[in-house]
Parts: structure tokens; sequence; C-alpha cells
């Protein structure tokens, strides 16, 4: 059974702060550039907001039935399998179901383009992606010399260190294999993150699959698949703090700053969030994407990432953070009240016995 970190209240409390005053501010400016440039490309393509939501649930996991969705609003069957290049399926994933990851595939994809390799066949180099040589010669298969192909990994070496350091590179490996055993299972890959905390505890996986109306052959169905997921490394942990990476992520793309992640999260539901939105003037097409993102992490009724979810993830970050450079719990006021003065913390971690190594990698983690 996964197990919640447990700490004191108070101390619970201030970790929490702590975790929220270390997240990236965005830009104020940018004015939610993401979710309009996504807009942007609807528009121009004749995609209709009423068919965000349908789109985001299928073009993950199935372009075929993301272009019956195509046709569904307006298009011609002909002009949904001509509009569904790879191109394409990859920008509507990046723009209705945006994380991390998905500039991590861009930067990928701009490298790729030169050597006329596609979305396709960066899928193919996935699992080997920490062994250069079986990349060299998937992409030697692909019709790349041998002097092309190490031009091109020299390339990517750079997007690959930045991606295993911030776990994006893991997630972007896993997620395609999964969507893809979710998929051929016929279950909607959101149902990865409404039992995602209780992955490995088949009890709990029922109990969660009953309230939600699954069948009993469903909810067996899945249990199987989740034992897969285990063995692939997919754990609790891993799963919510996927979710609030994406949900950082997505209100960043939405022009919120990620610091209202815990109200978001607290509204519970996507009416409730979508009133909070029209509060702050969103409407139309921007509202309805910006609705089907959040949606996307939080869930239809806060089924996904609920506060206890939330709060476990952020105390138990914060406490990693914490051990990892050496400082005691009992300090954390001290931390808090400094945040807002670097040379000041800089200057009383010196004084608690912190290395150079060790404050510089509590900087990085801050």
């Amino acid at each position: 059974m996964y197990t919640v970190f447990r700490r004191p209240a108070w101390l619970s409390i201030l970790l929490i702060a702590l975790l929220a005053m270390m997240m990236t501010p965005v830009h104020a400016q940018d004015g939610g550039r993401r979710v309009d440039q996504g807009v942007a490309f609807f528009q121009a393509n004749g995609i209709p907001p009423e068919a965000f939501r349908e789109l985001s649930a299928t073009v993950g996991t199935s372009p075929q039935r993301a272009a019956e969705v195509l046709v569904k609003y307006g298009y011609t069957p002909e002009q949904a399998q001509a509009f569904m290049t790879p191109q394409n399926v990859l920008t509507m994933r990046a723009v209705l179901n945006p994380g991390p990851s998905n500039e991590v595939i861009g930067q990928a994809m701009g490298l790729l383009a030169p050597y006329n390799l596609t979305i396709n066949d960066l899928s193919a180099l996935f699992p080997n992606l920490n062994n250069p040589q079986a990349m060299a010669a998937t992409l030697v298969q692909k019709g790349l010399t041998m002097e092309q192909a190490s031009q091109l990994l020299t390339q990517a070496a750079p997007i690959i260190q930045q991606a295993n350091e911030g776990g994006l590179l893991q997630y972007a490996v896993l997620n395609d294999q999964i969507a893809g055993m979710m998929n051929q299972a016929g279950f909607d890959y959101m149902l990865m993150y409404n039992v995602g905390n209780v992955i490995n505890d088949p009890e709990a996986i029922a109990a969660k699959m009953k309230e939600q109306g699954y069948t009993e052959a469903q909810i067996q169905s899945f249990q199987t698949l989740a034992v897969g997921m285990t063995a692939q490394g997919i754990t609790p942990e891993l799963i919510d703090g996927w979710t609030v990476k994406n949900m950082v992520y997505r209100l960043e793309g939405i022009g919120l700053d990620p610091t209202t992640i815990n109200e978001i999260v607290a509204l519970g539901s996507r009416d409730a969030v979508q009133e909070y939105l029209e509060g702050l003037g969103y409407s139309g097409e921007t509202l309805e994407l910006a609705l089907v993102n959040l949606a996307g992490c939080l869930g239809e009724n806060g089924e996904v990432l609920d506060p206890e979810r939330l709060q476990a993830y952020q105390a138990g970050e914060a406490a990693r953070l914490l051990d990892e450079a050496g400082i005691d719990p009992e300090n954390l006021g001290d931390i808090l009240s400094l945040m807002d003065d670097p040379d000041a913390m800089r200057a009383y971690l010196e004084d608690s016995g912190l290395s150079d190594e060790q404050i510089a990698a509590f900087e990085k983690g801050l």
C-alpha cells in the first residue's frame, strides 16, 4: 500500500509553504502565450472548441479515433486523414495535453527533421536513449550513415542530459509505452492517473474503479495491466510527480502563477475551475482549452489530483530537498524567513556547516 509521507502538522504546513515558494514563477507578461498559440492552431485549421475535450482523450492513444472526432465536428473523412500527419498529431498532443516532456520531444524533432526523420523514428529511439551505440545502429537502419548518426547523437546529447536530470526522459520513454498498453486494453489513458497513487495495490485499485463504475472484468484487466506497469518502474510517487509537474506546466501555459496550484486543486471540479477562470477574465476558446488542459490533471471532478495527493507530494519533495542538503527540518522556519534574501540564505547555510557543494545543490533545488 502506498503510504503518505508523515510529519507533524506544523512541519507539513511549513514544508508545503516552502515548496510553493520554490516553484518557478510564470512571467505575467506572457499572457498565457502557450494556450493562445494553441487556440490559434485550432482556429487556423477550422477545429471548433467543442472538439477539444474529445480530441484530448483520443489524440495521445489513437490518432484514428481523433480523426473520427474531426469528422464529427465538420471535417470530411478525406480531410481528417490528410490532416492527421505525424507533425499535426504531435502538435495537438502538445496543445491539448501539455507537459514538460513535450518540449523535450519538440527539441528532438527539430534535430531529426534535417535528416528526414519523423516522430515515429523518434519513438523507435526511445527504448535505447541511454545506449548511444544502439541508437546509432537504429539510425543507420533508418537510412543515415554512421557519420550522420554520430553527428546527430552529438547534437542530441545536451537534450538527453537535460531530460535525464529533470526526470523528463523517463517520462517520455515510458509514457508512449503505457499509452499503448492502455489503448490496447481498451482503457482511457486518464485512468492511470486516476488510480496512479495506488498503482501497486490491487485492492485499492479495485475500490477506486468500483467507485467510478467499472465492471469486475475491467477491474481485473486493469489490475493485470498495473502489474506490467510496476514491472517497468511505474510507482505511485512517479505518477504523482508527473501529474504535479504537468499541472504546474499547464498553469504556466495558461498564464497563471504556479503557486495557484493549491487553490486550483482545492476547487475540486471542472465547473468550479471554469467559474474561477471566468472570474479572471478567461472566455471563449481560450477558456475551453485552458479547462481541457487543467482537467487533464485534475479530472472532471477532482478524482485525479486532489488536495491530499498534492500535499503529500509537496511535503515529500520539500523533505527530500532538505535531506539532500543536510538541513534539519527543525530549521525550516529559518529557511523560510530568508527566501527573499539569497545572500543571507547563503551565509546561513555556510554557518550551518554546509559545504559549497551542498549549498550549490540546495540552491539548484530551490
